[in-house]
């Protein structure tokens, strides 16, 4: 099984790479190059590794992303799972919950895949910080699944986290699109998180947003996201 968003495209042997990877080695999961298309740049970027419990690890890491757009699954290894009904960066959940149901993973070194981000209608374009908010929530998933398949040095995925957690709250006090749950949640994690916070600048930010009605902190969030 293969996907395709509808505003990305694809290189005309797309599918003619993973047909010659499933002869050759009948793999539950095929990962290739993807080439990302933006405002600015075109990046072509190669995942390739050979050792399947890296490969394992760099998705629940988050060093590579989740899509499931430059990836082939054998649809008889993962017959007891299937997209998050209602859920936003579905991607996520999925390749979470099926990374050790695959027994055999294979990369191709190349990039056939175009992922196109000049959509300004997508859903990863509407930015909110409730929006941000899904994300964060499919990134802890990510962080509980990489700690059960037994990563013990996530310090990486924390960080990116708290980095996250810090902009969502920043972004909220521009469009109060949170709730007081939400809002209340991610500033009791910051507070427990608080020791592993690195560097002057993330610490300073997170300090001030960890006090209420910061006057200095909706000056700063209104310059950062005025073009929203």
């Amino acid at each position: 099984i293969c996907f395709v968003d509808a505003d990305d495209y694809i290189e005309s042997n797309f599918l003619e790479l993973f047909h010659n990877e499933i002869i050759k080695s009948r793999p539950d999961l095929i990962i290739c190059g993807v080439t990302v298309i933006s405002e600015k740049k075109t990046k072509r970027i190669l995942f390739y590794e050979d050792d399947i419990d890296v490969i394992r690890q760099k998705l629940l890491l988050d060093e590579w992303p989740h899509w499931v757009c430059n990836k082939c699954f054998r649809r008889g290894a993962f017959t007891d799972f299937s997209f998050i009904p209602g859920k936003i960066f579905e991607d996520m959940y999925f390749i979470g919950g099926i990374l050790n149901e695959a027994k055999v993973i294979k990369c191709i070194k190349e990039s056939s895949y175009f992922y196109n981000c000049c959509n300004f209608n997508s859903i990863t374009h509407n930015k909110t910080a409730n929006h941000e908010y899904k994300f964060i929530e499919a990134k802890l998933y990510i962080r509980q699944t990489a700690l059960k398949n037994g990563i013990s040095d996530i310090s990486s995925l924390d960080s990116a986290i708290i980095n996250l957690m810090r902009n969502c709250l920043l972004l909220d006090l521009v469009d109060g699109s949170l709730d007081d749950d939400k809002r209340e949640a991610l500033k009791e994690y910051l507070n427990r998180q608080h020791k592993f916070i690195d560097g002057f600048k993330d610490r300073f930010w997170v300090n001030r947003l960890l006090r209420n009605n910061d006057c200095l902190c909706r000056l700063y969030a209104k310059y950062r996201f005025r073009k929203l």
